[in-house]
């Protein structure tokens, strides 16, 4: 009986090992990649990793922030000596930020930062309280804090990693983060590119906002320095990029002249209403970032009298930016009823400098309209300001606006051309006046016109 048993044991092994060995073969051919690499676990970190990428994907794919809160804080209270338990610390207050608990989110990243200043993920968290400080409280002081404070961070966190970590390997790709990805200095060497790249972009608006112009201008040129591969500006297909390149060079340019998309004659009104100041060159940093939500809601604020009461011409400008904001927010045409909210009804003339702009604003939005009515009150908007009786670089515009209108789109030939040759002459536009019509005349003569209607 002992032989015939060992026998069939023998007769069945290789069978055994056969069918073993197909379906281990068939797994790691058709396992998605990284589980094909790893070999299956079930301890402690591999638990905390499954629960650190599913709050993740509530958090950032799908905005779900109460129960990705609750996630990240079952993650801190299991596996607390888990490197995903700092990374799980930091995102439980932002998703506090997010839920509108702002005060519990500050102590919350407050106490997270001073338990180990030089630990991980506290620079993400300096920049928080940065922001907290400035977008929500209208802080200066205290954002500046914030902001220097990261400075300093990330220059000691860069002594520490070392030269070679900062820089991109061989064949380096555009940084893709997926859920569940634990992104820090020890595990990423672009993160304190991006950091400083962040960083860089809120300090200088602060030192620009206190009036140190020279400093803000010179913090916006460091983003330059930062390896390309590593600007999250620079990457086309990030969902969450703040902008376009050319918008950092837009808040250079307005630190080297000294405003932003506010002029200095609107923010002269301001002068002695710091924290209406602060909210107006708030809206203006959105604006140059194409953060046109946050754009938005900033200049509700304002008009909601948050900051202080409006009365008179300190609402045209927080109006002038709502409806600024609403052209990529809610469209042109709600754009422009707002806009004409500022335009002064007797004779339709613009008495100030903000409602000069905000008549050729909504003219400009509403030219090429394919709504005939929107059409026609835009051509009325360009010839009420060219009869203003102050005449200013917006009336300049608008008598270039009309005459191409009239030329290109409503076939009155003759007197657009009247409108470019009667140019003033005080006007720095009157070049561009004379190279227009230089250019329509010249079509003319090769389509066989005479310069007149046709």
């Amino acid at each position: 009986m002992l032989t015939s048993a060992t026998s069939a044991e023998q007769r069945l092994a290789p069978r055994f090992s056969m069918r073993a060995f197909l379906m281990l073969a068939g797994w790691a051919l058709f396992a998605p990649p990284a589980l094909a690499r790893e070999p299956a676990a079930h301890g402690p970190q591999n638990r905390a990793a499954d629960l650190y990428c599913r709050a993740d994907r509530l958090r950032v794919e799908h905005k779900d922030f109460a129960p990705a809160l609750q996630v990240y804080r079952e993650i801190v209270r299991r596996f607390w000596e888990s490197p995903y338990s700092d990374a799980s610390r930091l995102n439980v207050g932002r998703c506090l930020l997010a839920l509108g608990q702002v005060d519990e989110a500050e102590q919350h990243l407050k106490a997270f930062y001073e338990a180990d200043p030089d630990g991980l993920y506290r620079g993400e968290s300096l920049l928080a309280l940065g922001r907290i400080a400035l977008e929500h409280r209208l802080n200066l002081s205290g954002a500046r804090t914030c902001f220097e404070g990261l400075e300093a961070w990330l220059a000691k966190a860069r002594k520490a990693v070392g030269g070679d970590a900062l820089r991109p390997p061989p064949h380096a790709e555009r940084p893709r983060v997926k859920p569940g990805q634990l992104v820090n200095r020890e595990t990423c060497w672009w993160y304190l590119h991006r950091l400083t790249e962040r960083c860089a972009v809120y300090l200088g608006f602060v030192r620009f906002a206190v009036g140190d112009h020279q400093a803000a201008e010179s913090t916006y040129k460091r983003i330059k320095r930062i390896p390309p591969l590593a600007r999250k500006v620079d990457d086309p297909t990030d969902p969450d990029r703040n902008g376009a390149w050319n918008n950092y060079t837009h808040l250079e340019d307005g630190a080297e002249r000294g405003y932003l998309y506010a002029y200095p004659q609107e923010l002269a009104l301001y002068k002695k209403r710091p924290r209406q100041r602060l909210a107006v060159l708030l809206f203006d940093f959105y604006y140059f970032m194409c953060q046109w939500d946050r754009g938005e809601r900033m200049a509700r604020r304002l008009l909601k009298g948050e900051f202080g009461p409006l009365e008179g011409r300190h609402r045209e400008y927080p109006q002038y930016a709502y409806a600024t904001a609403l052209i990529e927010t809610q469209g042109r045409k709600a754009a422009f009823h707002q806009y004409m909210k500022l335009v002064p009804a007797h004779n339709g003339r613009a008495a100030t400098w903000t409602q000069s702009r905000a008549a050729l604003a909504a003219a400009n939005i509403t030219h090429t309209s394919s709504d005939e009515d929107l059409r026609r009150k835009s051509r009325q908007l360009y010839r009420r300001l060219i009869k203003a009786e102050e005449q200013n670089r917006f009336t300049y515009q608008a008598r270039i606006e009309l005459a191409r209108d009239l030329v290109e789109f409503d076939g009155r030939r003759e007197e657009g051309y009247e409108l470019l040759r009667t140019f003033p002459k005080e006007s720095r536009l009157r070049p561009l006046a004379e190279f227009l019509l230089k250019r329509y005349l010249q079509i003319d003569r090769q389509k066989g016109h005479e310069g007149g209607e046709k």
